[in-house]
């Protein structure tokens, strides 16, 4: 690439001025010195947007449409927005195409429409047995968060309750450049080849709803192959996202139900291929805290602050889920560090130092140093956020 950084305008106009006889007159304000002044002010914006253009030709600084290009050579597209489904609970049944309005703590405003409902009761909500899935109209992740009681659009008579509870499928935002860059580098290093691990990862991540995935080969002999994937929040896809890819990949033959290994999918020919996803485990933290002589904070807010700190770092062990522990090994590993814990709580405001610290997942016992939460072709699992279980005491 050139150099241009060193092509400003001041530098530009002394080299002019250099290269101009000294018997003519060059001193600020004259004819010539005012001219070439001109003449190097536009020659600057020449070599901007000549380094603009030299970023943009490679793959490694391109960004946004260019670097859409440049991916294309190497088979990639970058993935569009998708829109949120949440599940939501009514009293009644109430007909598909419904639509709703939910107002956000910002003001905003969210529209949702109804893609499906059945009567499917629950003790947690005596007053609403019909569940349903809503979709929002605009695509991308906001959604994700919201809860609480949505406003009716359409005419429906007789309902009187209606509540988002939990999310059905996330939506996600457009791919970013990094991410698209990271998949483009990835496929440009590793030959991606005749059902290699490469070429499903290439495959599995391109697809809408998925954000990492394992690749598992021979797992069940050979010809077998298994896959995990979790969605863009990293977290475990619907069962019907699962059957999506399972048909795009390794379909099984007509009025089967197991994959069939004769290639009707993205997989090879002798290739069977199981895809799904991990299990959510429940973490545990129990913290000793010391807080600072100083410290004018109340507990609660500091609680809230080790609370963020910690579910940040436990997402953060999920982002090399997808990640073998060497490129060629097929084992992946996340491991949760008491230390870490500590470094994470060290730094919140009024904490003068967390005297002990304790991790441990699902029931098992406490640990003072870390915890492995198990990656097998058969089960893989994934910390289960929000971090539900939290013991601290105060000193």
């Amino acid at each position: 690439m050139i150099d241009v950084s060193e092509k400003t305008q001041e530098i530009l106009l002394n080299y002019m001025l250099g290269l101009t006889p000294d018997t003519l007159n060059k001193r600020e304000g004259s004819l010539i010195r005012t001219s070439l002044a001109a003449a190097a002010w536009a020659m600057e914006g020449l070599y901007i947007n000549l380094e603009y253009v030299q970023k943009q030709a490679y793959g490694t600084t391109a960004t946004g449409t260019y670097l859409d290009k440049i991916a294309a050579t190497a088979g990639l597209v970058r993935k569009p927005a998708t829109y949120a489904q949440l599940n939501a609970r009514f009293n009644i049944e109430i007909p598909v195409g419904t639509r709703f309005v939910k107002d956000t703590d910002d003001g905003d405003r969210v529209y949702f429409d109804l893609v499906s409902i059945a009567n499917s009761p629950d003790t947690e909500y005596p007053d609403a047995p019909f569940l349903g899935v809503v979709e929002a109209e605009e695509a991308g992740s906001y959604p994700n968060i919201l809860r609480g009681s949505l406003s009716l659009i359409s005419f429906a008579v007789g309902l009187t309750t209606a509540e988002i509870t939990t999310v059905h499928e996330y939506g996600v935002d457009e791919e970013t450049d990094e991410l698209l860059r990271a998949r483009y580098l990835e496929a440009i290093v590793r030959v991606d080849f005749g059902g290699n691990i490469q070429s499903y990862r290439n495959y599995v991540l391109a697809q809408e709803g998925v954000g990492a995935c394992q690749v598992w080969p021979c797992w069940n002999g050979p010809g077998t192959v298994a896959i995990s994937v979790v969605s863009p929040e990293l977290t475990p896809v619907s069962s019907e996202r699962l059957t999506i890819l399972q048909n795009l990949i390794c379909p099984p033959e007509a009025g089967d139900t197991e994959p069939s290994a004769n290639g009707y999918g993205m997989a090879p020919i002798g290739a069977q291929v199981v895809v799904k996803t991990p299990s959510l485990v429940e973490m545990g933290v129990e913290l000793y805290v010391k807080l600072s002589p100083s410290n004018t904070r109340t507990q609660a807010e500091i609680t809230q602050d080790i609370y963020d700190g910690i579910v940040s770092y436990l997402k953060s062990t999920t982002e090399d889920w997808g990640t073998m522990r060497l490129w060629n090994l097929a084992q992946y590993d996340i491991v949760i560090y008491a230390t870490k814990v500590i470094v994470v709580c060290d730094a919140v405001e009024g904490v003068e130092a967390v005297t002990a610290c304790m991790v441990r997942k699902g029931d098992e016992q406490w640990s003072l140093s870390s915890v492995t939460i198990p990656q097998t072709a058969e089960s893989q699992g994934i910390p289960d956020l929000p971090l539900e279980n939290l013991i601290i005491h105060y000193t």
